[in-house]
């Protein structure tokens, strides 16, 4: 017992002359606060474009993702794709769809510095079309022996659209005598519609699904031996690197997401009839309840949030 009694005031002796040396630091009266873990940011900003039901996905997305307690916020890129991409690059987009071979030409450019998540979608496709009245075109090399039943001219969309740099990837590779002329969407069916009626020669790009298909179906020419149009595409969501451990539940619901071709049709018929693509996407979420909601739920389960 002495032992130990003659050892305290020892202790005590040191651990103050440590404190007088600045050897030891003195304990504060008030402990610092452990910083807490980051927390989920509950906002993302989807991009759409000027064809809502060639892209029907983020739109899908929209409702689910709000479903599972985003706030989302949509922003109209037109028909501007880089618009889009750099805007991911920026910070103000956080996510976009795109197609596999139908962008093809962004993604070699953006694609070491964005990622790609799931694959809602696959089955459209696209390529230059003509009316099912024009039988004697039937392919991408009858053309240019018709060069002077069609003007010389293919009738384009947006400049922006990889639809278009496939296109005048084919007037070079495939040596068409044609020009591809810009404009847009609205223009390029309005002028479609307008041969049709007439049942007049036409040829411009074309892709399916579409509401314009859908109104009436073109005939998307066939020979294009080096896929520069693609096989059927595929879509993808696109989004910076970061993205996945910022919005790990955003991230589970967008690779759980798969719409089907027969499902991008009745979108597309929906777009056509009401002129409003949320009101389309409403109608197939209200006949596919069973699906989502086992998107939402295996969302829930990737992130430890169910039940």
């Amino acid at each position: 017992m002495k032992k130990k009694i003659l050892l305290i005031p020892l202790a005590l002796l040191i651990a103050v002359s440590l404190v007088a040396t600045g050897c030891l630091a003195p304990v504060p009266e008030e402990l610092p606060t452990v910083p807490e873990e980051p927390v989920e940011d509950w906002e993302v900003t989807l991009a759409y474009s000027v064809w809502p039901d060639w892209e029907p996905f983020v739109w899908v997305a929209k409702p689910l993702l709000e479903e599972l307690g985003y706030e989302v916020t949509m922003i109209d890129i037109g028909g501007d794709w880089p618009l889009g991409l750099e805007g991911i690059l920026a910070g103000d987009i956080d996510l976009i769809d795109q197609k596999i071979f139908c962008h093809k030409h962004f993604w070699e450019e953006y694609g070491d510095r964005l990622i790609r998540i799931g694959t809602p979608g696959h089955g459209q496709f696209q390529g230059l079309a003509v009316p099912p009245y024009v039988t004697e075109v039937n392919s991408i090399q009858d053309l240019n022996d018709y060069v002077d039943l069609f003007d010389g001219e293919i009738i384009g969309i947006e400049a922006g659209a990889g639809l278009m740099g496939a296109s005048a990837d084919a007037i070079e590779v495939y040596g068409l005598n044609y020009v591809l002329l810009e404009g847009s969407t609205s223009a390029m069916v309005a002028d479609r519609a307008a041969a049709v009626a007439k049942e007049e020669p036409w040829l411009g790009v074309w892709w399916v699904p579409f509401w314009a298909d859908a109104e009436y179906p073109m005939k998307i020419l066939t020979g294009d031996t080096d896929l520069l149009f693609g096989a059927k595409d595929i879509d993808v969501f696109v989004t910076y690197p970061e993205f996945r451990q910022e919005h790990p539940a955003a991230a589970a619901l967008l690779s759980e997401m798969e719409i089907t071709y027969e499902d991008f049709m009745y979108i597309a018929g929906k777009y056509y009839e009401t002129e409003d693509i949320e009101v389309a996407v409403q109608s197939w979420l209200d006949t596919h309840e069973y699906l989502w909601e086992l998107w939402v739920k295996d969302a829930k389960i990737a992130i430890g949030a169910w039940p």
